[in-house]
């Protein structure tokens, strides 16, 4: 009986090691095989957005396509995960078009949206299609937040001239993401992609390692381009969100030259007949002074 026991006992070991092996990691497990950990972590939250940004964006991806052949993802690094901050958190009074519910990135459960333009964003319809143009602005960008339930509006992100912002998208509820351009430290433009988590109150910032110069950024920018919308006709209202930056080459300006010794052959002076000139007329004072006669005989 003892001999059956050892030797039913390992065989039950076994299998039950063998079914917790094929069991399927979840979400919320680790998988630690080959000594390494893979969790769901932010790097998740980078695939997730830009899977996105491939199928609902793919002007932007195109944009930097254009501009750097070898643009992927892969080429992407987080600068690090930070706090999440809001710069603004005011109430929301206004009220949502029907036309904004066509174009700005609505939460899953549509109680949030985000409004990455600056307010530049016109909206309108033409025979049933949204129509989107962009009004020229401070170069100056922000990407607002807003919570249509709590009737709040947050200030997701600012920067000056060195960001722009081209669009933005839902990871699910409570997270998001902005895309646009950042600035290296030579200056120059890189891709760029914010990613916040309202819940865990973090944002994480992944950049390109794709460079370009401003004049080179700048001359082929055209945000409706990049978002795929419809226009208007350039004499009714169309534009860029920043105009391109046209800058001459030096060789191209032509300075006249200018002669140090003029010639003055040709200049002809009048001869002045000082005979006929008119004269002044100099009025006379009268220096003789009227004294009245005074009575000696008082």
């Amino acid at each position: 009986m003892k001999k059956i026991l050892l030797f039913v006992i390992p065989f039950l070991f076994l299998i039950g090691c063998a079914k917790q092996a094929d069991a399927p990691v979840t979400d919320t497990q680790t998988e630690t095989q080959t000594g390494t950990e893979t969790a769901v972590s932010d790097k998740d939250d980078f695939t997730l957005a830009t899977e996105m940004i491939d199928s609902k964006y793919p002007g932007w991806v195109a944009f930097w396509k254009t501009k750097d052949p070898d643009f992927n993802w892969k080429g992407f690094t987080s600068t690090g995960e930070g706090v999440l901050a809001f710069e603004l958190n005011n109430a929301y009074t206004g009220t949502v078009t029907e036309l904004e519910k066509k174009f700005y990135p609505f939460s899953p459960d549509g109680n949030k949206f985000i409004e990455p333009y600056s307010g530049r964003a016109r909206l309108s319809e033409e025979n049933g299609k949204l129509v989107v143009s962009f009004a020229d602005g401070e170069p100056d960008s922000y990407v607002n937040m807003i919570d249509l339930e709590k009737k709040e509006l947050h200030r997701a992100i600012s920067c000056g001239t060195p960001c722009s912002f081209e669009g933005a998208g839902w990871i699910d509820d409570n997270r998001f993401f902005i895309f646009g351009s950042s600035e290296d430290n030579d200056m120059k433009k890189i891709p760029a992609i914010f990613i916040f988590d309202m819940e865990k109150k973090t944002r994480t910032v992944y950049t390109g390692a794709f460079a370009i110069s401003y004049e080179d950024f700048w001359n082929d920018y055209k945000l409706e381009d990049m978002l795929g919308v419809t226009t208007p006709d350039e004499d009714e209202g169309g534009g860029n969100l920043i105009p391109p930056i046209n800058i001459p080459d030096i060789k191209d300006i032509t300075i006249p030259k200018i002669d140090p010794e003029p010639d003055t052959s040709d200049i002809t002076i009048p001869d002045i007949d000082i005979e006929t000139m008119p004269k002044k007329i100099v009025p006379q004072i009268d220096p003789v002074i009227d004294i009245p006669e005074m009575d000696m005989d008082i």
